[in-house]
């Protein structure tokens, strides 16, 4: 079955979310401070956050810079109406890192990673289509993946700058990844692995987080920390609309937190993350359908999802 919602998070744990969701390395003594409780409860309880695997703190980066340049959504219809199986033999694949079981013309969405197009090809062919019960397929292939912010908690995280597709030196590329596979390695385990100075590394990791290549956060299920209503907006541009001007305009959008412009009968795919239902209504007749250049807007309501580990590889 999809998983299930883990245990449910107290105004502590939520306080603990919402700050390490602005910053995953902030320490225990300045989060003991900041919500005046003691030192040690703070860290018993952020590592309870991380065991329950309610969060898990890395860097959040251009998938490229971790050895994946070709990229795609697979959006499927099934042959039964439960979707639990198909998304348990999905889930499995090593490939996939977030599969998404969703309202809408598909019951299930699995975004894949690979590290060329031939990869990928091979995993649609020989992975994808030898599963029985997917009656069909669309596959949304990433021209760009224009923007990433994978903080969603209210009170400040949200307004810090997303990341973006950059260039960087092999330096900066070997500290993206080694804070992909974990966010709180300390600058000293850092500068032993990549054999540069203990200084060096932070002024690399300053840099890094000033420019939107990277941020160290908590990521976290949306669902599982109190947004009731996420889900992927499946966009048409008209036919004069530009859509990199729509997908920028998407960015400008407090509760968008992924933006891909993809080929396919789809041209931007973009993940919205709302309070609740109302929430919802309200952003979309307000701020996404009205863009210039929306020809069409569907809502794809999570019903599920998990997110995977993307390691380096």
């Amino acid at each position: 079955m999809p998983a299930s919602s883990p245990r449910p998070l107290d105004d502590v744990d939520r306080a603990l979310v919402a700050r390490l969701q602005t910053n995953g390395r902030t320490p225990a003594a300045a989060l003991a401070r900041d919500l005046r409780i003691d030192q040690r409860t703070v860290a018993r309880r952020v590592q309870g956050l991380l065991d329950d695997g309610i969060i898990r703190i890395a860097a959040v980066t251009d998938p490229r810079f971790l050895g994946y340049t070709s990229m795609a959504l697979v959006c499927m219809s099934l042959k039964s109406l439960d979707p639990a199986r198909v998304y348990e033999e999905v889930a499995r694949i090593p490939e996939v890192d977030y599969v998404s079981v969703t309202t809408g013309r598909f019951a299930l969405q699995a975004e894949v990673m690979c590290a060329d197009d031939e990869e990928l090809r091979r995993v649609l062919r020989d992975t994808f289509r030898r599963i029985r019960d997917i009656d069909s397929m669309e596959v949304l292939y990433y021209l760009r993946l224009h923007f990433q912010r994978a903080w969603f908690t209210e009170g400040g995280s949200r307004s810090l700058a997303g990341i973006r597709p950059l260039e960087l030196d092999d330096t900066d590329r070997a500290l993206v990844a080694a804070l992909a596979g974990d966010g709180r390695l300390t600058f000293e385990a850092l500068a032993t692995r990549l054999g540069i100075s203990e200084t060096t590394i932070r002024l690399r990791y300053n840099a890094l987080n000033a420019s939107g290549a990277m941020r160290v956060v908590a990521i976290a299920n949306p669902l599982h920390i109190g947004f009731a209503a996420a889900c992927w907006v499946a966009i048409t541009t008209t036919p004069a609309g530009r859509v990199t001007e729509v997908a920028e305009s998407l960015t400008a959008i407090d509760e968008v937190s992924y933006v891909a412009i993809t080929a396919g009968s789809i041209d931007i795919i973009a993940e919205v993350v709302c309070r609740n239902h109302e929430h919802l209504i309200a952003l979309m007749d307000s701020r996404i359908r009205p863009i210039d250049g929306v020809e069409r807007a569907e809502v794809w309501m999570y019903l599920d999802l998990e997110y995977k580990p993307l390691l380096p590889r």
